[in-house]
C-alpha cells in the first residue's frame, strides 16, 4: 500500500488499510466503511477490532507493505 501526506487522515488511512486487506479477506472494507460512515467521529477502535478479527481468523500468513509510511 502506497502513502502520501494526505493519507494522514485516520479515516481515509483506515479505509485504505480495509480495501487492501479485501483481497485476502473479502468483506472486510464493507464492515470497516459501515463503522466510519457514521455521523460523528467515532473512537478508531471498533475498526480496529474488525481489523484485527479478520485477520486473525485468516487461515494462511500474509503481510502488509506500507510504502513512504514516513510521509504520514
Amino acid at each position: 500500500m502506497s502513502l502520501d501526506s494526505g493519507d494522514n487522515d485516520p479515516v481515509r488511512f483506515w479505509r485504505y488499510v480495509a480495501a487492501a486487506l479485501e483481497h485476502v479477506r473479502p468483506g472486510i472494507h464493507r464492515q470497516v466503511t459501515a463503522i466510519l460512515q457514521g455521523p460523528q467521529q467515532l473512537p478508531l477502535e471498533p475498526v480496529l477490532t474488525v481489523i484485527v478479527n479478520e485477520l486473525a481468523a485468516q487461515p494462511e500468513q500474509m503481510g502488509l507493505v506500507l510504502d513512504d509510511y514516513h510521509l504520514i
